[in-house]
């Protein structure tokens, strides 16, 4: 597995790419380790055999300059409409259980151009951003105030016609910073934006990305994730092979969060075999954090039976890595997820990681992946969610546990780290019977012993089925007391007439 030399393109749009070459490797890269190379070159990490050669790694892109929203929208410009509010919600049943404390309603088909794709939501004490489908929309958090919806080409100054898909919302609530991307399927490029103070009306720094491990004609981009911590903005991306629709190879993206944040373009960029390195959006009432960044993936495609974790430390372009791999519960054979009404099944995103957050508070990194389980009181292998904890100081594995509902199939899992400890909230999707696909909660509070979890109770109903067969959800979350875990979550359900989005602020 001798890796030759990467390249990474650095420059703006219109101008030509100047090209840095690194060292090439001179050793193999063995599984959990990283390959010892010289300072800014690429190391390996925790890598299994891709059924294709890697070739080099190539990186494009690069900053676009600052820019401000088209439609010119501002604190002092406000457009006041009428409130989209669906709550307060009525207590739950499970009154131990997190507890919905309003629901907004999101962007829908008749918001928002193109399919629900995986709707996502950024939240600080000021605003609320979501994305979903094409759209963009960014209100006051108790949904009164609608401040701008406007199109993510319109956004990213992008041919509207070009198909997007995995757009993403992040707010590091250590810099005040917002971070908004978009995969832009019709160019295999990535735009992203990052704001220039902590408010989403105002200006922001433009870039694009792009990673090949060859030529572009015939590679693509796949599920780009993002992540931060107080030293990094960290992008994991997996690389197909548009031809044979082949898996490739995975990379992690690093950038220096204070350059990002002041418009400058400095990445360095991992390449791994490991199918879909996720990034941890890290929490923190600490206004610098922890400088490490952790990013975790499970090493194979099916039936899994080791966990990644990735810790990045050092000042880009010269971090490292460590891995560390951890023994759990095989993730089994996925089966087929049904839905009521149609033949149309929802995809199981196999067992590759779906979301992790990471607490500074309780040094607990929280992981959740999809696995075959068979629930309590159910006689049937259906697909559960699992949710394993990292405690970071000591490298321990402290749970590795199944959440499953009997009769039910449960899918794309999004949890977040809680700000004040070691609990989690995690929404998710759930279908089964004559259940079309809806929306649920569950979570482990800061008091709560590991191996246990609250609920599950259910959010939202879906009143038809997917017929895309592709269903994802988006949590994100932001500490506004310390002594007290706060959450917003976006999720996608279909009706009838098409898709919707729910909003949820979450109590724990």
């Amino acid at each position: 597995m001798a890796k030759t030399a990467m390249r990474i393109g650095l420059g703006t749009i219109g101008a030509i790419a100047a090209v840095l070459l690194l060292m090439p490797f001179t050793a193999a890269s063995p599984v959990g380790g990283i390959a010892d190379g010289k300072a800014g070159a690429v190391h390996e990490v925790g890598r299994a055999a891709p059924s294709v050669p890697f070739g080099d790694l190539t990186l494009g892109g690069g900053a676009l300059g600052a820019f401000a929203l088209a439609s010119g929208p501002s604190a002092s410009g406000a457009t006041a409409v009428a409130s989209p509010v669906r709550g307060p919600v009525a207590a739950a049943k499970h009154p131990t259980s997190p507890q919905p404390v309003a629901q907004l309603t999101g962007l829908n088909e008749t918001k928002a151009l193109g399919p629900a794709g995986n709707p996502s939501v950024g939240v600080s004490g000021t605003y609320l951003v979501e994305v979903a489908g094409y759209s963009l929309r960014i209100e006051s958090p108790t949904g009164k105030t609608v401040y701008s919806t406007l199109t993510l080409a319109k956004f990213f100054n992008i041919s509207k016609t070009d198909s997007l898909f995995y757009s993403h919302v992040v707010y590091d609530s250590m810099s005040g910073r917002w971070l908004i991307s978009t995969l832009d399927l019709t160019t295999a490029i990535d735009y992203f934006s990052v704001s220039k103070t902590n408010s989403p009306l105002g200006a922001f720094y433009a870039y694009t990305i792009y990673v090949t491990y060859g030529s572009r004609a015939n590679e693509f981009m796949d599920y780009p994730q993002w992540g931060v911590s107080a030293t990094y903005w960290a992008l994991g991306v997996d690389v197909w092979n548009s031809t044979a629709n082949t898996f490739i190879g995975s990379a992690v993206v690093l950038f220096g969060k204070i350059k990002l944040d002041s418009g400058m373009w400095s990445p360095q960029a991992f390449a791994s075999g490991d199918l879909s390195i996720t990034p941890a959006i890290a929490i923190s009432n600490n206004a610098t954090g922890t400088p490490t960044e952790y990013a975790t993936s499970t090493i194979g495609y099916s039936s899994s039976t080791t966990l990644a974790v990735l810790a990045f430390t050092g000042t880009v372009p010269h971090a490292s890595v460590v891995t560390t791999n951890y023994a759990i519960a095989s993730t089994g054979s996925l089966p087929a997820i049904p839905q009521p009404g149609t033949t149309v099944g929802l995809e199981s995103a196999a067992d590759r990681v779906l979301s992790a957050s990471w607490s500074y508070a309780g040094a607990t990194l929280w992981v959740t992946y999809t696995t075959a389980c068979t629930p309590a009181g159910d006689a049937t292998s259906r697909t559960c969610l699992r949710v394993d904890a990292i405690t970071t100081p000591t490298n321990t594995l402290s749970q590795d546990q199944n959440v499953g509902v009997a009769g039910m199939y449960l899918f794309a899992g999004s949890l977040t780290a809680m700000n004040n400890g070691t609990g989690y909230l995690m929404e998710f999707g759930y279908t089964g019977g004559l259940t079309y696909p809806s929306l649920a909660v569950t979570g482990q509070a800061t008091t709560d012993s590991y191996g246990t979890y609250r609920g599950p109770i259910p959010v939202f109903s879906g009143s038809s089925y997917d017929s895309s067969g592709y269903s994802e959800l988006a949590t994100s979350t932001q500490f506004l007391k310390t002594t007290q875990g706060t959450a917003w979550s976006a999720g996608a359900t279909d009706s009838t007439s098409g898709w919707q989005t729910e909003i949820v602020h979450y109590t724990f």
